[in-house]
């Protein structure tokens, strides 16, 4: 049995262009996936599923395994597919998103020692962009709602209450933003600056504790 770590990483994207070779501390975002991922310690094989050379010239020049899948493959399961190529009715793929640097090798091993083939869900960003709301129901189970319609802050007050309720510290190296924020919330925090428009802002990256936001100018 093969327990294979597979990352979907594609050049193009109508909100961040070529993310995966983005640099983070002099090096290209998916070769810090990567580096995380082989750390974990079950993967037999870790491998970059791309539609684009520059992204596997990049994880080769760093170590890596890449390897070439269809640019029209409509999904990065499919992708993963593709990529995997024939694999026994045992073995087991990881999907591992390719815009997480910050990603817990431990979380991985947790994830294959189940035994279960996975493959990473979209739920948050579809209950997001839905405006949807998470309560409790009349039998004690959690049920997502549409909220309450109300008015919407300006900018400058929604970008306070993000900082005042999450942020410990920040830094800045060239155009890209380092947030610091309390544990948990590095997600929400990006979440929401994703749902502004915010001038200059081109994408954003988040682990537990820690953000980054990618600027268009430094």
């Amino acid at each position: 049995m093969q327990i294979l770590g597979v990352i979907p990483s594609r050049y193009g994207s109508s909100r961040f262009p070529g993310k995966p070779l983005a640099l983070l501390c002099g090096k290209p975002l998916v070769t810090w996936v990567v580096e995380a991922a082989k750390r974990a310690k079950t993967l037999t094989r870790v491998i970059v599923a791309t539609d684009d050379e520059r992204i596997k010239a990049a994880v080769e020049a760093n170590g890596g395994t890449a390897a070439m899948t269809p640019s029209e493959l409509p999904s990065g399961t499919d992708r993963i597919a593709c990529a995997a190529g024939d694999f026994a009715d045992d073995d087991i793929l990881v999907n591992i998103q390719g815009d997480e640097p910050l990603i817990a090798p431990e979380l991985i091993d947790a994830l294959a020692e189940r035994g279960v083939k996975s493959t990473q869900a979209t739920l948050s960003r579809d209950i997001r962009d839905m405006r949807l709301v998470k309560e409790l129901g009349p039998k004690g189970n959690y049920r997502y709602v549409a909220a309450a319609k109300q008015e919407t802050p300006d900018l400058d007050a929604r970008l306070k209450k993000i900082f005042k309720e999450s942020l410990v510290s920040y830094d800045v190296a060239q155009n890209i933003v380092v947030l610091k924020t309390m544990p948990g919330l590095a997600n929400g925090a990006c979440s929401a600056l994703d749902g502004m428009d915010i001038e200059g802002l081109v994408g954003t990256l988040a682990g537990d504790d820690t953000a980054f936001l990618a600027m268009k100018d430094n």
